[in-house]
């Protein structure tokens, strides 16, 4: 991946390059990563997602719910990096090589009891497992055979790497895995959506006062 280096001023796509250049043959790697990394509009992000998709190392990327980490209130997606897509054992019988599947999980939270932090709810695992499993076309976790894999307006959807280079490289399943038309949920789901992204905004406004004090302190 030489000549397509991360921003210096963002760890995110470091990490993610680190990776993807370490990955065996027929390697495999999951990477938490804040959503900018699926969206961020500058030119050297644009082209690190690209040679990702491009190298077809991408194979899921799923939208995890708000507030799951109680010291960061960024959205956060799970990346799952492949080096080898094609049907093989202990993967899964299917060819989804030039494909990538993109899960909507933001709603699979619930609230713990006692206080207002929240975790993935276990049905909402289940069905995350289950919609790879039937992707990939591979047993479930309980050894049942593999269910045919559909589109799930909402939840999930599967694009060839052709229709994400036209969507511009963006790697955010919520742009991808749309819900139906409902316009009271749609309103909805837009204030959460930006409710937790200006929460992300006030911690990189915290984050730079601190680097700015630190730089005065230091003349």
């Amino acid at each position: 991946m030489d000549g397509h280096g991360p921003p210096r001023d963002n760890a995110n796509h470091a990490w993610i390059l680190h990776i993807a250049h370490a990955l065996a043959p027929q390697g495999r790697a999951s990477v938490l990563m804040a959503d900018g990394a699926a969206t961020g509009l500058r030119p050297s992000e644009q082209r690190i997602r690209e040679r990702l998709v491009r190298e077809d190392l991408v194979e899921c990327v799923v939208a995890l719910p708000p507030g799951l980490f109680p010291h960061v209130r960024i959205s956060c997606c799970l990346w799952l990096l492949n080096r080898d897509k094609s049907p093989h054992r202990g993967w899964g019988a299917a060819d989804r090589r030039k494909q990538i599947l993109f899960v909507n999980a933001r709603t699979a939270y619930e609230t713990m009891s006692g206080s207002r932090q929240r975790r993935l709810a276990a049905d909402g695992v289940g069905r995350v497992l289950r919609t790879l499993s039937a992707w990939r076309g591979a047993p479930t976790m309980q050894g049942e055979a593999p269910a045919r894999y559909e589109n799930d307006p909402g939840w999930c959807t599967s694009l060839s790497t052709a229709e994400v280079a036209d969507a511009g490289y963006v790697l955010l399943p919520v742009v991808h895995a749309l819900e139906p038309a409902d316009e009271h949920t749609a309103a909805r789901e837009r204030v959460e959506e930006l409710k937790w992204d200006l929460y992300g905004k006030f911690e990189k406004s915290h984050a730079l006062e601190r680097d700015l004090r630190r730089l005065l302190d230091e003349l």
